[in-house]
C-alpha cells in the first residue's frame, strides 16, 4: 500500500530546491525549482527543454561534469545519482537490453557468431519523484503525516511559490503614511485583522492616458508583506490596507479642507494666527480615515485654528 514512510517537514517550513519533502512507499519526493515543466520520466539519450531545465536545476545543486544544454548524457544520469544518493535515496532502475558477443566454441574459418542479446538494470530519472516548483521561495501550507495512505482524492502536500506580499499605489496625499518599516493593518474577509509593514516604495510614477483611464493613478507602489498567520493566500484577493491605529491623539482636519491633494497639498486659512483669512498655507499629510486628514503639526496649525471647507 502506498503510505507515506518519511515526511520531513511541517506546515509554514520553507522548503529549498533538491530537498526530498516526504517519501511514499519508501520512494522520495524530492523537490526541484524549474523553469520550465518535466512532462516524462528522463533516460540517457533523451533531448528537449526539459531535459535542460532538469541539468539547470541539477547543476545548481550537486555540479558534475556534463553541459547544460538539451541533451541527457551518462554524465547527467551520474549527477542525477549523487543527487538522490546525497538525500538517501537510489534512483530507481529498469530493465534494458545491451548486446555482448558471444564466442565461437573452438577455432574455425567461418564468421563470427552474432552478438547476443542480454537484459540488464539501468538508472533513470522518473518525474513522479520530482515535486516541480517554480523558482522562488517556496512554503509548505500543509503536509500528510507519517503513515498516512496516499490516495488519489486528496494531494499528499499543499505548496506556495513566491513572497507573499501585496502591492498597492499610494498617492502623494498618502505617501508619509506608507513609508518603508511602517506599521499597518491588513483586513481581508474570512480572515482575523493582522498586523504587518511595509517593505518597499517606489518611485513616483505618473501614468500615461491609458493606464489613467483604467483607475492607475499617479503615485508610488509600495509593498507589503502578508504574515505567515494568513497562510495561503489566493491570487486576486482583495485586501484593506490602513496605517495601525494609535491610541495618541492626533492634528486632523476634513479632508475636504485639502486642496491639491495629489501633488502640493495646502489649506486655505479662516480664523488663525499664521495668517489672514484667505492666505494659503501648505502642510504635509500623514493618513487619511473616515473623512479626516491626519497633518504634520510642523505646520504650524493648532487645535482651534479654522480653515475653509471646499464646497
Amino acid at each position: 500500500m502506498p503510505y507515506v514512510t518519511a515526511s520531513n517537514k511541517k506546515s509554514g517550513d520553507q522548503i529549498a530546491s533538491g530537498s526530498v519533502l516526504l517519501a511514499v512507499a519508501g520512494r522520495p519526493r524530492l523537490v526541484l525549482a524549474l523553469d520550465y515543466p518535466l512532462y516524462r520520466s528522463l533516460r540517457v539519450g533523451d533531448s528537449g527543454a526539459d531535459v535542460r531545465a532538469f541539468e539547470s536545476a541539477l547543476a545548481e545543486q550537486i555540479g558534475g561534469d556534463f553541459d547544460v544544454d538539451d541533451e541527457f548524457t551518462e554524465n547527467t544520469m551520474a549527477a542525477a545519482s549523487a543527487l538522490w544518493e546525497r538525500s538517501g535515496y537510489a534512483l530507481p532502475t529498469e530493465e534494458a537490453e545491451t548486446t555482448v558477443p558471444v564466442p565461437a566454441p573452438i577455432p574455425t574459418a567461418s564468421a563470427s557468431p552474432a552478438p547476443q542479446a542480454v537484459p540488464i538494470r539501468v538508472s533513470y530519472v522518473d518525474v513522479h519523484e520530482i515535486l516541480q516548483v517554480p523558482i522562488g521561495e517556496t512554503k509548505v501550507m500543509s503536509i500528510a503525516d507519517l503513515g498516512e495512505l496516499a490516495t488519489p482524492d486528496e494531494p499528499l502536500a499543499v505548496l506556495a511559490s513566491g513572497v507573499s506580499a501585496v502591492e498597492l499605489r499610494v498617492s502623494l496625499l498618502h505617501e508619509a503614511a506608507f513609508s518603508v518599516g511602517t506599521k499597518v493593518d491588513l483586513r481581508a474577509e474570512g480572515r482575523e485583522v493582522v498586523q504587518s509593514t511595509v517593505v518597499s516604495l517606489g518611485e513616483f510614477d505618473i501614468p500615461n492616458e491609458g493606464d489613467e483611464a483604467q483607475g492607475e493613478g499617479a503615485g508610488r507602489d509600495a509593498v507589503v508583506e502578508i504574515p505567515a498567520s494568513w497562510e495561503s493566500v489566493e491570487k486576486g484577493l482583495v485586501v484593506q490596507i490602513s496605517p495601525s491605529s494609535s491610541a495618541e491623539p492626533v492634528l486632523a482636519l476634513p479632508l475636504t479642507s485639502i486642496r491639491d491633494a495629489s501633488t502640493d497639498p495646502f489649506v486655505i486659512l479662516q480664523d488663525s494666527g499664521l495668517g489672514r483669512p484667505g492666505d494659503r498655507l501648505s502642510v504635509d499629510v500623514l493618513s487619511t480615515g473616515d473623512g479626516w486628514v491626519e497633518i504634520d503639526p510642523k505646520c504650524g496649525l493648532v487645535v482651534g485654528d479654522t480653515v475653509r471647507i471646499a464646497p
